[in-house]
């Protein structure tokens, strides 16, 4: 996939407009979008899932976890095409601690 096939893709993925677009070792091509506290990161991640459904990509597993304390719990699901999309919600104590992200990735095979 090219940079400009990947930025067509987060926009038919409905990414948030503040996702960063970062280029990695071995040709990676990576966007990233987080959010810290409240809730309303829920929605974005609702969005982008089931965008990825619709848009062929398949659960391939849960991305849950929780610290070793309790006092921070993760819920969420990595999906695949022939990209990698992961969206993960981790709850604090307090909704300040919440924190939200979606990271995709695919290998670059042209910079167009």
């Amino acid at each position: 996939m090219d940079t400009k096939e990947f930025k067509k893709l987060l926009k038919s993925l409905k990414m948030p407009s503040s996702t960063e677009v970062i280029q990695r070792e071995n040709n990676i091509l990576e966007a990233r979008w987080r959010k810290v506290g409240g809730f309303a990161g829920e929605r974005s991640i609702k969005r982008v899932a089931e965008e990825a459904v619709g848009a062929g990509f398949r659960v391939i597993g849960p991305a849950d976890s929780t610290s070793a304390d309790g006092s921070r719990v993760t819920h969420g699901s990595w999906f695949s095409n022939d990209d990698l999309l992961s969206v993960t919600k981790t709850y604090g104590v307090t909704s300040k601690q919440n924190e939200f992200s979606i990271v995709i990735r695919t290998v670059l095979t042209s910079n167009s």
